[in-house]
């Protein structure tokens, strides 16, 4: 729980308007690592918010940060400008603030904000996720790399029960979040022939917890081992022991074994002609998702099973608590990248 503990000094004992951006690749398990903050310091907060960053603080604050004291005010029936309604909103806001008052916002991924520096006025706490290297804006940074050490071949007391995975309390660390993650999405134990090649997995991957999630729910939706996976990886060229080099993803380095790995599963051979047309549309839509039922309605879908299917091997991502799909970072790029060099 180290890494949890050093966001938390680094909000609160680094002087006033406390905030932090938790900075690295897509994938890795920024956002992951912010709910998990919060999960594990619920007790010091008054109020949590949990907010997605769609291209604007000044909407974030009109639309999604609700007072009930604080409502946009209407003149001769017309509502008062985005501008004067977040301002007001955030003076009130900066009236009742507190470092017990957390904003998490996620994906914040704007290179120019203009009203950042007004937004980061107020005393609250505030925890971005970002691929951006904010550091060199002068605010304060976190950067999240692969976890280490999750080649440890010491397994003992991490197994998988129905829907959990149960891990003794001395693998509350950031290894056992990693083989956590792999374990729970094959959602079935790994036998001790399948360790060792579950282990180059996870070294060979550099603990990108989305790669390991993908490698994960292919493995259990085609039955495979992981020794099947490590083999069918080496044969489709995803998988070498050459050290192989980084590529640019925004302002932050990738794993080119972790770029080709999505680059492959989302490359038009390998989909249906349903799916290319569901991960396509996805891909045009608002970074913050469709509920299923427009995206079935706008994809002319006689069923939910392609969807399904998609969301089960996360190729679309769902968020519980809002219903909303949507598709990773890397995902959405990647396709779009090929709908422009291959009309996917």
């Amino acid at each position: 729980m180290a890494y949890i503990n050093v966001i938390h000094n680094f909000l609160h004992f680094s002087g006033e308007n406390p905030h932090l951006f938790l900075y690295g690749m897509s994938g890795i398990g920024k956002t992951e690592l912010a709910k998990k903050y919060a999960s594990s310091y619920k007790s010091y907060y008054d109020v949590i918010l949990f907010l997605n960053y769609r291209g604007s603080l000044r909407q974030l604050v009109c639309n999604d940060i609700h007072l009930n004291s604080c409502k946009r005010m209407y003149a001769d029936g017309a509502p008062e400008s985005d501008g004067e309604y977040f301002k007001r909103k955030l003076e009130m806001l900066w009236g009742i603030a507190s470092e017990r008052i957390l904003f998490i916002i996620d994906n914040f991924n704007a290179a120019e904000e203009p009203d950042l520096k007004e937004f980061l006025k107020g005393n609250y706490t505030v925890l971005f996720t970002t691929r951006l290297d904010m550091s060199e804006n002068g605010y304060r940074i976190l950067p999240v790399t692969a976890f280490e050490n999750f080649g440890s071949t010491d397994y003992t007391g991490i197994y998988y029960n129905d829907d959990n995975v149960i891990i003794h309390s001395e693998y509350l660390s950031e290894p056992g979040m990693t083989l956590k993650c792999f374990i729970r999405n094959c959602r079935r134990n790994l036998t001790e022939e399948e360790l060792p090649a579950a282990q180059q997995l996870l070294a060979r991957y550099e603990g990108h917890l989305f790669i390991l999630e993908l490698i994960a729910k292919q493995m259990q939706a085609s039955r495979m081992t992981a020794m099947e996976m490590l083999d069918f990886l080496k044969n489709e060229g995803l998988y070498s022991t050459r050290k192989l080099n980084r590529v640019r993803h925004h302002s932050s380095a990738m794993p080119k074994s972790v770029y080709e790995f999505v680059k492959h599963i989302v490359d038009p051979q390998h989909l249906n002609q349903e799916e290319q047309y569901i991960l396509k549309n996805l891909a045009l839509l608002p970074v913050s998702g469709i509920i299923d039922r427009e995206l079935k309605s706008r994809c002319r879908l006689k069923n939910y099973e392609t969807i399904e299917q998609l969301i089960f091997k996360s190729v679309i991502q769902c968020d519980r608590n809002t219903g909303l799909l949507f598709l990773h970072p890397l995902v959405r790029e990647l396709i779009l990248i090929n709908l422009v060099t291959k009309g996917l």
